[in-house]
């Protein structure tokens, strides 16, 4: 093809790590907003993990 230059290997990791960062900013953008609409529910969810291990 004319006018594609190969990606070399340091735009290539500078690419891949800048898709990373994007993947994990759309996933806590995605648990924060769970967060904020249900409160409530992730509490009772780790109060009753809790409450329900047995420690001996």
């Amino acid at each position: 093809m004319v006018g594609t230059a190969p990606v070399d290997l340091d735009e290539g990791l500078a690419l891949a790590s800048l898709c990373l960062l994007a993947i994990f900013l759309v996933l806590m953008i995605v648990r924060c907003v769970r967060v904020v609409l249900d409160p409530y529910m992730t509490i009772l969810l780790k109060g009753t993990f809790w409450l329900s291990v047995n420690i001996t």
